[in-house]
């Protein structure tokens, strides 16, 4: 699990540095933060910090992909989602990220 919880700390690292320096709104800077981040799993976390990281996708994907009318994906839940939720919402989604990286370096270091 150490593993694979350092790789998820690794990676949120890199996606919170996005969502601070990143060009655009939070939206904009959350679509770069989600393509480096959306290869963990919540198997990557301690126990104790996988509802965040699924409150986290959820919110990210919560509008689902949009299809073409033969089932092929056209636009991705995550680019849907992000062109529908208001800033102000994706503010808060961003700080849960931050949290996470957070709560998930602590837990790594008392380790």
């Amino acid at each position: 699990m150490t593993n694979h919880s350092n790789y998820a700390l690794e990676t949120l690292g890199h996606a919170v540095y996005y969502l601070a320096v990143g060009g655009g709104d939070v939206r904009k800077r959350l679509k770069t933060a989600y393509m480096e981040f959306h290869p963990i799993s919540e198997d990557d976390f301690p126990p104790n910090l996988r509802e965040d990281w699924k409150w986290i996708i959820k919110q990210l994907t919560r509008y689902g992909p949009v299809r073409r009318s033969n089932g092929a994906v056209w636009i991705g839940a995550a680019d849907n989602t992000l062109s529908r939720i208001k800033n102000s919402t994706g503010a808060k989604i961003a700080q849960r990220i931050v949290a996470l990286e957070a709560e998930l370096r602590n837990h790594l270091q008392d380790g």
